[in-house]
């Protein structure tokens, strides 16, 4: 079983939750009402708890991280690939590079779950949705991913992974 923050107790994904499958029979396990998460018994409502966590966590680290990663290098060939390159593109080409060093910043901080980098990575979504209503060019997929990122960034979970354990 894979801890994503070992210190945090508070969070049930990262602790020794359930019973291990190979300890406890299966009708020994459904006399105790538990059910079956990642081979291990648990309640129903540890179950609940431990997908959605499970669900945040992965939703981020493989689906939000490599998004903002990739965004600067795929904004990088629709601009270069689809025109000539140009002398006066220089501050087209500073501007990515910015872009990109946000992005990396962004990721950095959501891999370690910093909260500063959950509301940078907010205001970036938020700010490239308004860009994208506002152009000329209406991408509904792109703000429909957006709004995904946005939800998985500050559902219940998200919130309890990012803020630290609650103060004692």
């Amino acid at each position: 079983m894979k801890l994503y923050q070992p210190d945090r107790k508070d969070l049930l994904i990262n602790t020794e939750w359930g019973i291990p499958k190979v300890k406890l029979s299966d009708e020994e396990a459904k006399k105790q009402s538990l059910v079956l998460f990642k081979n291990r018994w648990v309640t129903e409502a540890e179950k609940k708890i431990l997908k959605k966590q499970y669900n945040t966590y992965r939703s981020i680290r493989q689906g939000i991280i490599p998004l903002f990663l990739l965004a600067p290098v795929l904004l990088f060939l629709i601009l270069f690939l689809s025109e000539p390159l140009i002398s006066g593109q220089l501050e087209l080409i500073l501007g990515l590079i910015a872009v990109a060093g946000v992005n990396v910043i962004i990721s950095i901080g959501l891999w370690n779950f910093r909260n500063w980098a959950r509301w940078i990575a907010t205001a970036v979504i938020v700010l490239s949705i308004a860009l994208s209503i506002f152009s000329r060019d209406l991408n509904l997929i792109g703000i429909f991913i957006a709004l995904l990122v946005l939800y998985y960034l500050h559902n219940d979970a998200a919130v309890q992974i990012f803020t630290g354990p609650p103060p004692k």
